[in-house]
C-alpha cells in the first residue's frame, strides 16, 4: 500500500493529468494542462489584429473615431474609409466573444451579476470602511437599474474607476440608471471624464479584452469537464463543498461562485492557479542567467527535427512532403488548422506571459520595431529591468535569437501536426501527439517546475522526453504483444505510431554507429559518445565528440546510471557517482560556482597574480559564464577555452574531426572534450594508490579494513 501510494505521489509530481485519469475525469486533465495554451491562442490573435491595424496607419483620433463607431450605429454609418473599416473589425470582435461567453453561460446572469461578483472581490480587497460602503452602493444601484450588458473593455474602465474613485463611480451610474440606460459605453466614460480620450487606443482595447477573454475561456472549459465528470456541480452533492467566502481560492476562482466542488479537485485547482502564475519567478538572477544561455537559434530546431524524425514526419516518402509544405504553410498564414492545433495544445505553454511582458509586446506590434528600454518608458512598468533589459543591444539579439528559435520549433510542430492528421487522426490526438514528441512542458505541474528550475538547467524538458520513452516502449510492447495474443491485447494507431518511434530511435543510433566507428573513432557509449586520440602540444590525448539529443537520451542516461552502479560499496557511493557523472544537468550558476571554487588548472584565476588580477579575472569568468553570447564569442576569437584543459582548441578539432563533424560541434549540435588516452588515467590512478598504500605502510595503519576502503 506503501508503494502504491508512493508511486501516486510520484506521478501527480511529474504529471498534471495523472491525477484526473485516475479519478475517471480525463478531460478535466487535459483542460488544466491545456490552460495556458488556451489562453495563449486568444493573446496571439489579438496581436495579429494589432499587426493589422499598424498596417492602417490610422492617427490616434481617428482610432478614437473607430472606438466610438463601434458601439453607435448612429456614428458608424457616418464614418467613412479606414475609420470604418477598423470600426467593424472591432464590432466583430467584441461580438464575437460575447458569442463565445453566452456559448459557456456566462452572459445568462448579465452584465450586472457579473460586474457584482468582480465587485465582491474588490470589497475583500478593500482599504477602508467609506471604500466598502461605497461599491456595496454601486452594486445595490447595479442591481435597481435596467443596465444588462457592457463590453469587457468598458467593463475593465469602469471597474478600475472604482477602485480609484468608489464615490465618483457610484454617482456616474445612477445617472445612467436614472436616465433608463441599458449599456454604458465608452462614450459616456469619456463624457464624464473617467477615460482620457488622448490616451484611447485601439491596441490597448484588443489586447484588455483579448487576455481577460483568454483567461476566462481557460477556466470556463476547466469547469465545463468538471461538471462533465461529476466534480463540480450548480447543486449541493454529497461529498461536495463551495469556495470558502472571502478566501484567496474564492478571489481567483470567481467562476466557481456558487459551485460545489469535489475536495480533491478544489485543492487542485486552487494549488494549480496560485503556483502556476509564479513559474516563472524561479528568482530573478537564476531566470535571467538561464535564458541568457540559450543564444543560438538553431539548437531547438535540430532537437525538434530529431523529435520529428522520431515521430514520423521525416521519414514517409509518401507523407513527407505534404506535411513538411502543410506545415511551413500554416505557421506563415497561420490558417485554420494553425488555430485548431494551437487550441489543442499543440505548443503546449507551460506558464503565461506577465501582463507587463504582455504589453510589451502589445506596444512593440502597435509601433514596430523599438528597444525595450523605449517601451519601458511608455509603460511605466514598475520593478528593476532584469540582466538583459539593462543592455537595450544585448536584449534585442536575444529576442530575435529566441523568437526565430521558437517560429522554426513551432513550424515543424505543425509539419507533425499535419503528418498526424493525414493519418487520420483527430485534431485533438494530432495535436497531443505531436507534442508528445516535441516536448510536453505544459504536462509537468507548476510547482514541480518551480522547483527543479531552480536546481537545474533544463529538468522539465528531461522529465518529458524520459515521459515520451516510457510511452513508446509501453505501446511497443502492446503493438507487439496484440498479434501474439490474438487481441487479447488491444493496441491503437497512436501505439503503433510509437512503435515506429522505437524502431527509429535504434536505427538512428546504429546510424551515428556505424558512421563515427567507420571514420576510426572507437566506441565509448553507442549512438552516444565516441573517443579518437590523437597528437596535441600536451602529447597524446583523446578527443571525445558526444552527441546529445532526445533519440538518444534514455541511451545516455541509462549508461551513466549503469556505471554508477558498479561503483563498489554502499548505494549511496553510486548515487554520489551517478550525481557526479550529471554536474552539467546544474542550473548554470552552481556550475560556475563550483568551477570557481575547485579553480583546477587555475580555470578561473591564478592565485599567484595579484588580487585586481584574480577580481578581473573572475569577473571575466563569471560573465562569459552567465551570459552565453559573451562565452561563445569568445570561443571563437579565442579558439577554444585555453583556461579549461579538458576543452580541445580549434585546431585540434580541425585536425581530428571531418568537416560535418566539426560544423556539428561549432553549431553546439555535438560537444567534444579532450582527456588523456585510457592507459595513462589507469596508470596515474595505480601510482596513485601505490603512493597512498606507501604512505599508510609508514604510518603503520595499512590494516586488511584500510586497503578495502
Amino acid at each position: 500500500e506503501q508503494a502504491r501510494l508512493f508511486g501516486q505521489r510520484l506521478m501527480n509530481s511529474v504529471s498534471v493529468e495523472a491525477p484526473f485519469v485516475r479519478q475517471g475525469a480525463p478531460e478535466t486533465g487535459f483542460r488544466f494542462k491545456n490552460w495556458f495554451s488556451e489562453r495563449a491562442v486568444h493573446e496571439e490573435q489579438v496581436l495579429d489584429i494589432i499587426k493589422k491595424i499598424r498596417k492602417q496607419r490610422l492617427t490616434q483620433a481617428e482610432e478614437l473615431d473607430a472606438i466610438l463607431a463601434s458601439e453607435s450605429r448612429t456614428k458608424f454609418d457616418r464614418s467613412t474609409g479606414k475609420v470604418r473599416q477598423e470600426a467593424k473589425r472591432l464590432r466583430d470582435y467584441l461580438d464575437e466573444k460575447r458569442s463565445q461567453y453566452k456559448k459557456h453561460g456566462e452572459l445568462e446572469k448579465g452584465f450586472v451579476e457579473n460586474m457584482a461578483d468582480r465587485l465582491e472581490v474588490m470589497i475583500a480587497g478593500a482599504e477602508s470602511t467609506p471604500q466598502v460602503e461605497a461599491i456595496r452602493e454601486i452594486i445595490t444601484d447595479l442591481r435597481s437599474g435596467e443596465i444588462r450588458f457592457t463590453h469587457i473593455p468598458t467593463a475593465l474602465w469602469f471597474e478600475s474607476f472604482i477602485g480609484r474613485d468608489p464615490s465618483g463611480a457610484g454617482r456616474w451610474l445612477r445617472l445612467n440608471v436614472k436616465q433608463l440606460r441599458k449599456n454604458l459605453t465608452i462614450a459616456g466614460l469619456i463624457e464624464r471624464g473617467i477615460v482620457d480620450p488622448a490616451e484611447m487606443r485601439l491596441s490597448d482595447i484588443y489586447a484588455s479584452y483579448g487576455r481577460r477573454a483568454g483567461r476566462d475561456f481557460a477556466l470556463l472549459e476547466i469547469r465545463k469537464a468538471m461538471e462533465a465528470e461529476g466534480l463540480a456541480s450548480r447543486t449541493k452533492q454529497p461529498g461536495m463543498e463551495s469556495l470558502p467566502r472571502g478566501s484567496d481560492a474564492a478571489k481567483r476562482l470567481g467562476f466557481l461562485k456558487g459551485w460545489y466542488i469535489k475536495p480533491f479537485a478544489l485543492e487542485y485547482l486552487t494549488d494549480f492557479v496560485t503556483t502556476a502564475g509564479k513559474y516563472h519567478k524561479i528568482g530573478p538572477i537564476l531566470g535571467e542567467i538561464k535564458m541568457a544561455q540559450f543564444f543560438n537559434p538553431l539548437f531547438l530546431p535540430m532537437y525538434d527535427v530529431f523529435q520529428g524524425a522520431m515521430l514520423g514526419t521525416f521519414r514517409s516518402i509518401r507523407r513527407t512532403p505534404g506535411a513538411v509544405f502543410r506545415g511551413i504553410r500554416s505557421a506563415i498564414k497561420k490558417d485554420a488548422a494553425y488555430w485548431e492545433a494551437k487550441s489543442n495544445g499543440l505548443a503546449s505553454k507551460p506558464f503565461s506571459t506577465t501582463f507587463d511582458e504582455f504589453m510589451i509586446n502589445t506596444v512593440r506590434t502597435r509601433e514596430g520595431n523599438a528597444l525595450v528600454q523605449s517601451l519601458k518608458g511608455i509603460l511605466k512598468i514598475r520593478g528593476k529591468p532584469g540582466i538583459l533589459q539593462k543592455i537595450p543591444v544585448l536584449n534585442e539579439f536575444y529576442r530575435a535569437s529566441w523568437q526565430t528559435a521558437w517560429k522554426l520549433d513551432e513550424t515543424i510542430r505543425m509539419m507533425s501536426y499535419h503528418f498526424l492528421r493525414g493519418k487520420k487522426l483527430s485534431p485533438r490526438d494530432s495535436a497531443q501527439l505531436a507534442a508528445q514528441f516535441h516536448a510536453d512542458y505544459a504536462s509537468v505541474p507548476p510547482r514541480s517546475r518551480q522547483l527543479l528550475n531552480k536546481i537545474f538547467f533544463t529538468p522539465t524538458f528531461k522529465m518529458v522526453m524520459f515521459n515520451l520513452h516510457q510511452k513508446m516502449y509501453r505501446s511497443a510492447i502492446r503493438s507487439i504483444a496484440q498479434p501474439l495474443t490474438f487481441g487479447k491485447v488491444k493496441a491503437n494507431k497512436i501505439d503503433r505510431i510509437r512503435l515506429g518511434a522505437v524502431i527509429t530511435v535504434g536505427a538512428m543510433a546504429q546510424g551515428i554507429d556505424y558512421y563515427m566507428t567507420q571514420q576510426g573513432w572507437k566506441r565509448d557509449v553507442w549512438g552516444v559518445k565516441y573517443s579518437l586520440q590523437v597528437d596535441t602540444e600536451e602529447g597524446p590525448r583523446e578527443i571525445t565528440l558526444s552527441f546529445p539529443n532526445p533519440a538518444t537520451m534514455w541511451i545516455k542516461y541509462g549508461g551513466r546510471a549503469m556505471k554508477a552502479l558498479q561503483q563498489e560499496g554502499t548505494s549511496m557511493r553510486a548515487f554520489v557517482a551517478f550525481l557526479g557523472m550529471n554536474r552539467w544537468e546544474l542550473h548554470p550558476l552552481y556550475r560556475a560556482g563550483y568551477t570557481f571554487l575547485e579553480n583546477r588548472n587555475n580555470a578561473v584565476y591564478n592565485p599567484f597574480d595579484t588580487i585586481d588580477k584574480q577580481g578581473r579575472d573572475t569577473a571575466i569568468f563569471f560573465t562569459k559564464e552567465m551570459i552565453g553570447i559573451f562565452r561563445g564569442v569568445s570561443e571563437t576569437i579565442q579558439g577554444g577555452r585555453p583556461e579549461s584543459p579538458n576543452v580541445p582548441r580549434r585546431e585540434e578539432l580541425k585536425k581530428a574531426l571531418p568537416q560535418m563533424l566539426d560544423l556539428l560541434v561549432m553549431l553546439k549540435l555535438a560537444f567534444a572534450s579532450k582527456r588523456t588516452p585510457l592507459a595513462n588515467r589507469v596508470s596515474f590512478s595505480l601510482n596513485q594508490i601505490q603512493k597512498e598504500l606507501r604512505g599508510l605502510a609508514r604510518l603503520k595503519q595499512l590494516t586488511p579494513e584500510r586497503i578495502q576502503n
